[in-house]
């Protein structure tokens, strides 16, 4: 290992609202060392993973990578992601032995097999970030759930001018979303899914979502 830190958290602060998901983390993880991070549910674990990867961004403090601000970088300019090649050997993970071994029928998953095909996983995230980060509010607006029921999840986010409402069917049956008269939202494109909304009424597809913009 170097004494220089490959990934550094200094003074870390991620905000949800008025909840601290994050609070003032510091921390330096240097290259060829393991490091795992261990806590109870709710305490930052998964929330500093995605700052790192620049799925979420810090509320104050700095991320750095080998040496180099990271805070606004996009996430695919990040030396973060698994390179997948479906020929290379060990789908390009390693030229080596790989510790996490790479079954065959992975290689047809591979980035460059995806690669510009719409209905793909790969294209479908890369849709869906492209949509998150042309709405400011599902970066980094304050977060307001509203009621649902079974396996449904809807909140609004805010933030500046931009209020949206976001609806999600975690379950594999179709579902609906009653938002009431009282948010009215026009539908909002080019994030992939297929909801449908009418007279404040979304319907879901298993396992899809629906966004909106409030007036």
């Amino acid at each position: 290992m170097t004494d220089q830190p490959l990934v550094v958290f200094d003074g870390v602060v991620k905000r949800f609202g008025g909840f601290v998901a994050v609070d003032k983390l510091d921390l330096d993880i240097r290259k060829g060392e393991f490091l795992a991070i261990m806590g109870s549910s709710g305490c930052g674990k998964t929330t500093t993973l995605r700052m790192l990867a620049g799925l979420e961004a810090p509320t104050e403090g700095e991320i750095r990578l080998g040496g180099k601000r990271i805070n606004d970088l996009p996430t695919w300019r990040r030396d973060t992601p698994m390179v997948w090649q479906s020929r290379a050997k060990n789908g390009g993970f390693s030229a080596a032995k790989p510790w996490l071994p790479v079954p065959a029928e992975h290689l047809a998953k591979a980035v460059d097999a995806q690669q510009g095909d719409e209905k793909s996983l790969l294209e479908h995230y890369r849709r869906f970030l492209a949509f998150r980060r042309f709405h400011p509010a599902l970066v980094k607006g304050d977060i307001e759930f509203l009621p649902t029921d079974g396996d449904t999840v809807a909140f609004t986010r805010d933030e500046g001018n931009e209020r949206l409402v976001c609806v999600f069917n975690l379950g594999s049956e179709t579902a609906e979303v009653d938002l009431g008269a009282g948010l009215a939202a026009q539908p909002l494109s080019g994030h992939g899914f297929a909801g449908e909304a009418e007279a404040g009424r979304v319907k879901l597809g298993g396992y899809g979502a629906w966004f909106g913009r409030l007036a």
